[in-house]
């Protein structure tokens, strides 16, 4: 009998920890939903649309009267987003963005710690472009023009 008492002792005291801590977590879920924290858009990729964060920030609002009245509306800017967007395909020492049009491009950083710019159409060899001012931004900024 003692051992049975000593097992069941065990499992609600198991029990009562997991509860525990999902009523920890649950109680952190909540502040962060309260504060507007409860994802943060600035982690993002950098070459991503800024158009993802606002559709983001909108389906993330606190309050739910500025959310998208349904998930067929969000889901219809996603959609909407991802078939205006390129593809990224995000490297260790470059980016590529890739476009339907069978347009490419390479973002990276050469030796001198350069932002460079180079396209390619059709799979044929990469092209320098120096229509950009140097920065990561303004090199992204050319790499979605279609």
């Amino acid at each position: 009998m003692k051992y049975f008492c000593e097992k069941l002792v065990k499992y609600n005291c198991e029990k009562l920890m997991k509860l525990n801590l999902l009523f920890t977590f649950d109680e952190m879920i909540g502040k962060k939903i309260v504060k507007g924290q409860l994802v943060d858009t600035n982690t993002l990729p950098f070459y991503l649309d800024a158009g993802f964060k606002r559709v983001l920030n909108k389906a993330l609002n606190f309050h739910y009267e500025k959310r998208y009245k349904n998930p067929s509306l969000f889901l219809k800017e996603v959609h909407s987003l991802l078939r205006s967007c390129p593809d990224y395909i995000h490297e260790p020492d470059r980016l590529l963005v890739k476009h339907e049009n069978g347009k490419e491009f390479q973002v990276y950083r050469n030796k001198k710690y350069e932002v460079v710019l180079e396209k390619r159409l059709s799979n044929k060899d990469w092209r320098k472009d120096n229509g950009h001012n140097g920065t990561i931004e303004s090199a992204l900024k050319l790499t979605r023009l279609k």
